[in-house]
């Protein structure tokens, strides 16, 4: 056979040079909405572009949760979370997903206070056939500290400081990867400064459960003050590092 080029050619050299990108790169650009942190593998999110049917709410001293049209994240609302007046009043929103016992996790969740200050806390949950398996990250906005809950002390851990204040009215995003196989935390990474969790245990309760992962959003005052907060979005990832 006769070739009419040699196997290596200029002749349709570019002067402007071209990067292969891979297929999570991919994604990231026709995606309305992504993660911030590459890893792991996507299992499920949510872009609050629902009705708030699809999650469950309750509130603690008053609050309420309602669907916004007011600074959504993306697309052309958010689910807000809202305490009422009285001092630690909270206002949650709960989901129940069941991907089965996966041996690391990840609960991503972008969010934005809207009014004064408090708690923005992300409890995130495993359970299969034996045990109960919980971990907490909390952002600490009133006082720019994150903090975890550290079992079985059943006390909140300082691991991080961060001036939450600078980042008003911003978004920031908060994500929480678990280990639950093996009952330790693994790492949080707080609006891209990640914090290592090697060695913090998650509390860990004997009982016969169904398979199912759980995410508790919690929004809750520290003075006797309404505060308010936006949820942009959340996911659910497996296969973490």
């Amino acid at each position: 056979m006769v070739y009419t080029l040699p196997d290596y050619t200029s002749k349709w050299r570019s002067d402007t040079p071209t990067l292969n990108i891979n297929t999570g790169e991919i994604a990231r650009r026709i995606s309305q909405v992504s993660s911030s942190d590459g890893r792991g593998r996507m299992r499920w999110f949510d872009d609050m572009q629902g009705v708030l049917s699809g999650w469950q709410h309750s509130t603690m001293l008053g609050g309420s949760a309602e669907v916004t049209t007011d600074r959504p994240y993306t697309g052309d609302q958010a689910h807000r979370l809202t305490t009422s007046a009285v001092a630690t009043s909270e206002s949650r929103m709960h989901k129940t997903l069941s991907p089965g016992l996966l041996p690391r996790l990840g609960c991503e969740v972008i969010f934005c206070v809207i009014d004064n200050d408090g708690t923005f806390d992300i409890l995130f949950s495993c359970m299969d056939d034996t045990h109960y398996s919980l971990s907490e990250l909390r952002c600490d906005i009133k006082n720019n500290r994150i903090q975890i809950r550290d079992f079985p002390d059943v006390a909140f851990t300082t691991v991080a400081t961060q001036n939450f204040e600078d980042l008003a009215p911003t978004y920031i995003t908060s994500k929480l990867v678990i280990d639950f196989k093996a009952g330790l935390y693994v790492r949080a990474i707080v609006n891209g400064v990640e914090i290592d969790l090697t060695g913090y245990t998650l509390k860990k309760t004997a009982g016969a459960y169904y398979y199912r992962t759980c995410i508790n959003l919690v929004g809750r005052n520290i003075d006797a003050e309404i505060c308010k907060y936006n949820v942009g979005a959340v996911f659910l990832t497996d296969q973490e590092p």
